[in-house]
């Protein structure tokens, strides 16, 4: 038996309503007599959204908490089911608020966000794995994660009702001690200077935690001395660090 993240005042629907005619008869009686733990990310989100949930809030409600369960037990699909999380979450704000949930889901998303950076691993792949990919490129490293935590992040700005858990986690991954969040926050910063598609988005609140330089600076800092010896990585810091030195430096030089 899965358990779930948390408990809610609802017991599992015996039926769905499809309030948006999205699905077909079958597909709901597969949603209704699919055993919890038999339920994958793609059932999922016909069933909370986003957008187009297979229920009302007080239908689909009891699926919430087993649907953090999923995500933050198989890694693999966090990229494509993280959306429907964060919008169900955003679009019944008031509703779980009133049930006395809301907490509990804002801490799901929150310990979502925690768990995909716990560690900082850099994929490498070195000019004959470039090509191997088909890729035109000497090197190329990505940082395990870095998708679904510029998702999350992008989602939870534009459905807005819990945009806070966005700034509040990037905010104390810039002031953290420890070096894997300190890792973790320059990695969001190269991703946002190289305009990476899942890059941390463009909002007041966010822009300004990236404008501290002089902060930023005792981060490169602590990182190369705890983070940067022990990448295998051969490129990836310093292909990191040059375009956040030179992001920081560039005050300086029209000053």
């Amino acid at each position: 038996m899965v358990s779930p993240f948390f408990h809610v005042p609802y017991s599992r629907p015996k039926s769905l309503s499809d309030p948006h005619h999205d699905n077909f008869k079958y597909e709901l009686k597969e949603l209704l007599t699919a055993p919890d733990e038999s339920l994958n990310f793609s059932q999922f989100r016909s069933l909370l959204g986003p957008y187009l949930p297979a229920g009302t809030y007080e239908e689909t409600c009891y699926f919430l908490p087993f649907a953090f369960t999923y995500i933050l037990t198989h890694d693999d699909d966090a990229l494509d089911f993280v959306t429907t999380l964060v919008w169900y979450c955003s679009e019944y704000a008031d509703k779980l608020r009133s049930d006395r949930i809301l907490e509990d889901a804002r801490q799901g998303i929150r310990k979502c966000l925690d768990h995909w950076t716990k560690q900082f691993e850099v994929i490498h792949f070195d000019a004959e794995g470039c090509r191997a990919k088909g890729w035109g490129l000497e090197h190329f490293d990505y940082v395990r994660n870095t998708e679904v935590v510029g998702q999350a992040l992008e989602d939870l700005m534009r459905f807005h009702s819990n945009s806070d858990l966005a700034v509040t986690f990037i905010t104390e991954l810039c002031q953290s001690s420890e070096s894997v969040k300190q890792a973790w926050f320059l990695e969001l910063l190269r991703g946002k200077l190289k305009g990476d598609p899942y890059c941390p988005p463009n909002y007041e609140e966010i822009d300004r935690i990236f404008e501290n330089k002089r902060y930023i600076r005792t981060l490169v800092a602590a990182v190369k001395s705890t983070v940067v010896p022990f990448e295998k990585s051969p490129t990836y810091w310093s292909d990191s660090l040059a375009l956040v030195e030179t992001y920081c430096e560039s005050d300086q030089r029209s000053a």
